[in-house]
């Protein structure tokens, strides 16, 4: 029986998430590649015992796991009592799927699970955590005692994957003492692209200069940034039309009300909890992809900005902040724009000029293209997790 290479996610698989996107695409590459057989762990509450179906692509195993933080005393105070329990499962499962790696995407403290799994000895392979924006910056925030185990937590990892550069630096900055690196989210153009559906957009809508902007509707995607730039775009403009989708998120009344104050009504569609399966058919009627989001390292910002990586599938011109990621995957002027963080004007000048430079957006868009096609690739991805679970 070959080895297995298990993940972990602190909810289903199954839910809508960039989290879920990054684990689906690893999973169907180790599949491919055979070398390891993927298992999936997931934490689900109702499940006191593991729950374990074998599925086309990986086997997946639904289990409780007690969280572990400092808001009630209790809630330590139970993660400690249920561990052997725990500890004893996973070490069943370790062996029974002769697993060399657990990686755990999403990391919170309740990752010491499996720090103590290896040095009680009952699990003799790595451990390896991958972070991918919020999760660290959450860690950013914690003291005491929860921000001593935190690091203590840190440092017992095996490995520490950061999926862009920048967001490695934030794990460094709170704590050096890591052996860490960066694994780039990828995409699989061909697998992005079947999976389209026919695109929502009215025929109408069709016919103007399509912007497109992706992202949840939270404060760190900066739609009100966007906006702002985008009624200075349209003074040059008219026939341009902003297109935004995103997941339900506590900014969706505010800008809902920015649109409709600012008189935008009839030049901004805002699309909420679209399926992935939609985003190919929308980039299929833009224009360019333009996405505004920020960065106060520690606090918010993205991680990979994925999106830029969709973009570049469906070969479409890119604008974009330098947000945490942007610029290790986009060199202004040859593979899209790049501009300063919070600064309509410089974001309204950048869509304007790739707007009415067709020719010049499209060079941009084809060198992104096939920068994205030979440095991000999921492939690539996979060989990069393998080559840790053979080495670290």
């Amino acid at each position: 029986m070959r080895k297995s290479y298990a993940f972990v996610l602190p909810w289903s698989i199954d839910i809508p998430g960039g989290v879920n996107e990054v684990v689906r695409n690893l999973i169907e590459e180790f599949r491919i590649a055979g070398e390891f057989h993927p298992v999936l762990i997931e934490n689900n509450w109702l499940s006191a015992r593991p729950m374990i179906e074998a599925r086309p692509d990986c086997t997946y195993i639904r289990m409780r796991l007690r969280p572990l933080d400092n808001s009630r005393l209790r809630v330590p105070l139970a993660f400690i009592a249920y561990l052997p329990h725990t500890l004893r499962i996973l070490a069943q499962l370790a062996a029974e799927y002769r697993i060399a790696a657990f990686n755990i995407h999403f990391p919170s403290l309740d990752a010491l699970i499996w720090i103590a799994l290896r040095r009680l000895r009952l699990f003799p392979g790595k451990v390896i955590l991958s972070f991918h924006g919020s999760d660290i910056r959450a860690a950013h925030g914690l003291s005491g005692w929860v921000s001593w185990a935190y690091r203590y937590l840190l440092r017992q990892t095996d490995m520490i994957v950061s999926c862009s550069e920048g967001l490695q630096s934030e794990v460094i900055a709170l704590e050096p003492r890591v052996n860490a690196c960066v694994i780039y989210n990828g995409i699989d153009g061909g697998r992005f692209g079947r999976m389209a559906l026919p695109t929502i957009l009215p025929e109408q809508l069709r016919q103007k200069e399509l912007i497109l902007n992706i992202g949840k509707y939270e404060f760190r995607k900066a739609h009100d940034l966007l906006l702002s730039s985008f009624i200075q775009v349209l003074e040059k403009r008219p026939a341009a039309h902003l297109v935004i989708v995103g997941a339900t998120g506590p900014e969706i009344g505010k800008t809902r009300a920015t649109v409709l104050d600012s008189g935008l009504t009839e030049h901004v569609t805002l699309y909420e909890n679209l399926p992935h399966t939609a985003i190919p058919g929308l980039f299929a009627c833009a224009e360019l992809f333009v996405l505004s989001s920020r960065w106060v390292p520690g606090k918010l910002g993205e991680g990979f900005p994925v999106a830029i990586l969709e973009a570049a599938a469906a070969g479409k011109p890119v604008v974009t902040t330098r947000t945490c990621g942007a610029a290790e995957i986009i060199e202004d002027g040859v593979t899209g724009r790049l501009v300063a963080l919070e600064d309509a004007p410089a974001l309204a000048q950048a869509i304007c000029e790739l707007l009415e430079h067709k020719e010049q957006a499209q060079t941009m868009a084809r060198n992104l293209q096939y920068k994205v096609q030979n440095d991000f690739t999921w492939k690539r991805a996979y060989e990069s997790y393998a080559r840790l679970c053979r080495t670290v």
